[in-house]
């Protein structure tokens, strides 16, 4: 805040540049053998978006062209964690070993070293930023990133730049078409950076007196709610189907200084099939996994019938819920955020996650219910091996990574999954009928559609789908609802931390 009380103005990006090149970006007393070199990419696109993708310190293939996967192999994505990559074939080297040294979210800087492997280049240490254009009034995101790297025996600091410039502008140049593309979906970028929080009755609002009610929140600001209120719309039409995640309603709220929020009231998971991909390290019998398939297929079939695309089927948004004995029992489909339902107005541009979206949603921008069974099967490959879906060849949309210790009717089932032309993919229902599933899973079929069924949650909350205001703070000028009138003073919310 200024002495007279206003808000300062923006800084021009030049400056802000300049300030950010001397603070992060500038390495005195290089010593000789050592060389250095800055680049700078626009991206028109929100920084959140952008700072989404460049934060995943366990998956950097996702627009490192260059990388065919990446293993965690230290921490949990924090300072200090380790991750081992393999390069695509045809490069010098084949595997890096690089730490984490530092990650900022607020600050948005992220810088990491090469600690190992069998690359040429050693001691070589990355610093990206993110800033974000006032100059513009589009607000796009400006990167930059500078390395400092030892000049190997039989080169030269020219010759060396060269090498490592054409890389990192190879991945910026990336960077910038994957963004551009989701921000195509959701311009503000507040679709899929939400908010969740844990919400715990204290005293009201519950239909049982005998335990508090937890629930899962999904909040974000009021002014950028659009594509929230569009998932709430679709999860209202999908309500009570027991193979997806049941929305409760929704609620606006005031937070202090972040003004009127705008919240979706969840259904609260025990994890997702991430957590649970980890936990078994890839190795999932076949058998669960065409239990687990079942499941999916179910949430597929039922929300195809209802004129709904997920659009970004992957292990991160199927949600996993446990039995009474705590096993991992039930699956759910959930973030709808980048959903489309047949009711709603078409909105273009590619939308979903680059290694499970189908070649007809990169290429074409088509998104229709074969794009969800594509996704389907990349999905299945990382439960049968725990790692991302990796291509051979894009140019041919040729998997490189689908396990050897599979059936032969599992490989048949991913095939259906993964046909090229969209138009020879199975459905959801044909699939649901193939082998691998029916094989596997005889005659259990029944008795775990009835137990799905049986878990499907009841609303907490009064009334089938309940709009509040005010449940977690009171909305000044705006009447709360008589049969909620103090709701606002009994509800607290806390970060989520679902394992």
């Amino acid at each position: 805040m200024s002495s007279s009380g206003k808000s300062e103005e923006p800084k021009p990006l030049l400056t802000c540049l300049e300030t950010m090149k001397r603070k992060s970006h500038t390495y005195d007393n290089l010593p000789p053998q050592m060389c250095t070199s800055t680049l700078v990419q626009k991206i028109d696109a929100p920084i959140a978006l952008v700072w989404s993708v460049l934060c995943r310190f366990d998956n950097p293939q996702a627009y490192k062209q260059f990388i065919k996967s990446c293993t965690l192999t230290a921490g949990d994505g924090g300072p200090g964690s380790v991750r081992e990559v393999a390069m695509v074939s045809g490069l010098p080297s084949k595997r890096s070993v690089e730490r984490l040294e530092e990650i900022d979210g607020d600050s948005h800087i992220i810088v990491f070293s090469v600690i190992g492997g069998d690359q040429r280049l050693e001691n070589f240490r990355s610093t990206t930023t993110l800033h974000e254009d006032h100059d513009d009034r589009n607000n796009p995101t400006v990167v930059m990133e500078s390395y400092v790297v030892d000049v190997p025996w039989d080169s030269n600091p020219t010759d060396t730049c060269d090498v490592v410039d054409f890389v990192i502008k190879t991945n910026l140049t990336n960077l910038a078409r994957i963004v551009e593309k989701m921000a195509a979906v959701d311009p503000k970028g507040d679709g899929s950076f939400s908010t969740v929080y844990l919400a715990t009755e204290t005293s009201c609002f519950s239909s049982s007196s005998i335990s508090p009610v937890t629930l899962a929140v999904k909040a974000v600001q009021l002014k950028f709610s659009d594509s929230l209120k569009r998932e709430s719309r679709i999860l209202h039409k999908l309500k009570g189907n027991p193979y997806v995640v049941e929305c409760y309603g929704v609620d606006i709220s005031s937070e202090g200084s972040d003004g009127p929020m705008y919240n979706l009231l969840m259904e609260l998971a025990n994890g997702s099939l991430t957590n649970l991909i980890k936990l078994y390290k890839g190795n999932l019998p076949e058998f669960d996994v065409a239990y687990y398939t079942f499941m999916l297929l179910k949430g597929l079939s039922f929300i195809h019938q209802q004129g709904v695309i997920h659009c970004d089927v992957k292990p991160d948004n199927v949600l996993v819920f446990n039995d009474e004995e705590g096993r991992s029992r039930f699956l759910k489909l959930a973030d709808f955020g980048l959903s489309k339902s047949n009711s709603d107005v078409p909105i273009n541009g590619f939308r979903g996650t680059p290694h499970y979206a189908a070649p007809e949603s990169v290429e074409q921008e088509i998104q229709d219910t074969p794009a969800d069974i594509w996704s389907l099967g990349c999905t299945v490959i990382q439960m049968m091996n725990g790692g991302n879906p990796i291509w051979k060849d894009r140019n041919r949309w040729e998997l490189e990574n689908i396990p050897d210790h599979i059936s032969p009717i599992g490989k048949d089932f991913l095939m259906r999954c993964l046909a090229f032309d969209p138009n020879s993919r199975w459905t959801a229902d044909e699939l649901l009928n193939h082998p691998f599933i029916q094989d596997n899973l005889r005659e259990s079929i029944p008795a775990l559609e009835f137990m799905q069924s049986e878990f499907c949650n009841n609303n907490p909350l009064s009334g089938s789908w309940s709009m509040t205001r005010g449940l977690f703070s009171p909305m000044q000028g705006i009447p709360m609802p008589s049969n909620h009138q103090s709701c606002h003073q009994v509800s607290t919310r806390i970060p989520a931390q679902v394992n």
